[in-house]
């Protein structure tokens, strides 16, 4: 199946809203997202955003048979929903939408694991249809990343992470940029179980150390007396050429 240029590897999702196809160009590795709305209500409403985006992963848009396409640049890399999300760096996540600085429509409902790939350790995300109701986005972006980057701390945070995510979800940082500058560089503290643990062992290692050198302080008077006896040996047990003992003077 083609859809203009584009060849459909498969369907992706379908809802009464959309079809979403990842799609390729013929002598092209790079893969395409490709939503199809056939709601002539809904389709009047996209034209008019899409007709003032600029933004570097949309691709275009256009129309067949009464039935509208909007192309999105589809990501390399897996899908974090699909792996340990939590082993993802949350400092990471909030530099890739700095960078990538999708709008707001679109960026605060893509906002989830499942929209995130992970390629080479570059974070890129899967695109989404906007929220056109711009008034809607507001302050969402904030507390579904906070929420996102809560869980990925998950309890064992530092307070100036804490202090962190508060300012985040109440919306103190003006722009994402100046929320990626304050972020704290140590996103995790230690948990005190793992603490308390690491101080036994040390404890245990320095009961240890002392033994080994008490130990060690033993042996070295044994050598040394053993040594001397053997010295002491020798000066008497001489044997003369005839079986006799020389005498000691």
């Amino acid at each position: 199946m083609y859809i203009k240029e584009f060849n459909v590897i498969y369907t992706e999702k379908k809802t009464d809203e959309y079809r979403l196809y990842i799609c390729k160009k013929s002598l092209e590795n790079q893969l395409y997202r490709i939503f199809e709305l056939a709601d002539r209500n809904k389709i009047a409403e996209y034209i008019k955003y899409f007709n003032s985006l600029n933004f570097k992963d949309f691709y275009g848009d256009f129309s067949i048979d009464e039935k509208y396409y909007i192309v999105f640049k589809h990501p390399d890399g897996i899908i974090a929903g699909d792996s340990d999300w939590k082993k993802l760096s949350a400092k990471d996540i909030v530099k890739a939408l700095v960078l990538q600085n999708p709008p707001l429509e679109i960026a605060v409902p893509m906002l989830s694991f499942n929209n995130i790939f992970v390629y080479e350790k570059e974070i890129r995300f899967a695109y989404v249809l906007p929220m056109l109701d711009n008034r809607a986005c507001k302050g969402l972006l904030e507390e579904k990343l906070a929420d996102m980057i809560d869980l990925i701390w998950s309890e064992h945070r530092t307070p100036e992470a804490k202090r962190w995510l508060d300012s985040l979800r109440s919306g103190k940082f003006s722009h994402l940029v100046i929320a990626l500058k304050y972020m704290p560089e140590n996103e995790k503290a230690i948990p005190e179980c793992k603490s308390e643990y690491y101080d036994r062992i040390k404890k245990i290692l320095l009961k240890i150390a002392v033994t080994a050198a008490v130990l060690a302080g033993i042996l070295i008077i044994m050598f040394k007396l053993m040594a001397e006896y053997d010295t002491d040996k020798l000066e008497y047990d001489k044997i003369d050429s005839l079986g006799g003992i020389d005498l000691i003077d």
